[in-house]
């Protein structure tokens, strides 16, 4: 009987431990289960870390290109500013420089221009003077252009003319110039006596004439100075 008692006994016990055995086996199982659960998703966020972080660092990166180049296109256009600016540096320089040279030549050739008006004025009429006066005096057409209707009146008037021909006829402010030509073999221009006969006009102010000849032509340039009072 004790023996039996005995058997029953370990028979339980090994029922017992195979239990545990087996719950233990379980708890095990399970535990490994939920390790691979929790790897799993271990890894699963840490590939999707590791994507986002690859992501986040491509997009740094596109943004750090996409800064280079701004940065590099704004270091262009200081470049073309700071070229513009030079260039319209040196342009301003060079327009200072072509007006002072040009206040100067306005001085010289103003100056030039009272000194030739001046001879005149005194009797003193010379080449030099005049193609300083063809150059820069000015037309004075409230005072030009009746003196010149007045010359052409006067050689179409005056019998003593009739043989010379007015091919150009010019008046600036102070002096006019005629090319003249003659119509008539023989005949001679006679400056004295043109000289003579301008006097009588009111317009001529007590003026004088300077005549250059070409008998060979029979052609002659003529200037005629009024000594007009030119401010």
């Amino acid at each position: 009987m004790a023996k039996f008692v005995h058997i029953i006994y370990v028979v339980i016990i090994s029922v017992l431990a195979i239990l545990l055995w087996q719950e233990s086996s379980q708890e095990v199982s399970d535990l490994n289960a939920n390790e691979s659960l929790v790897n799993t998703s271990l890894n699963h966020r840490v590939d999707e870390n590791e994507r986002n972080l690859e992501a986040l660092v491509g997009e740094l990166q596109a943004q750090n290109q996409s800064l280079e180049a701004r940065v590099q296109e704004q270091e262009r256009l200081l470049a073309d500013l700071r070229d513009q600016a030079g260039e319209i540096a040196e342009q301003e320089r060079n327009q200072q420089e072509a007006a002072g040279e040009q206040s100067e030549q306005t001085r010289n050739s103003v100056t030039a221009l009272a000194r030739a008006i001046e001879n005149a004025q005194d009797g003193h009429l010379s080449n030099d003077d005049m193609a300083v006066r063809r150059e820069l005096e000015p037309v004075d057409p409230s005072w030009a252009y009746p003196i010149e209707q007045n010359l052409q009146d006067f050689f179409i008037r005056e019998e003593e003319f009739r043989h010379i021909n007015v091919i150009d006829l010019e008046c600036r402010t102070s002096y006019c110039e005629m090319s003249l030509e003659l119509t008539e073999p023989g005949q001679s221009f006679n400056t004295s006596v043109l000289n003579r006969y301008l006097q009588e006009e009111d317009w001529f102010q007590n003026g004088m004439i300077m005549a250059f000849e070409n008998p060979e032509a029979g052609t002659a340039t003529v200037i005629i100075e009024t000594r007009r009072k030119v401010d």
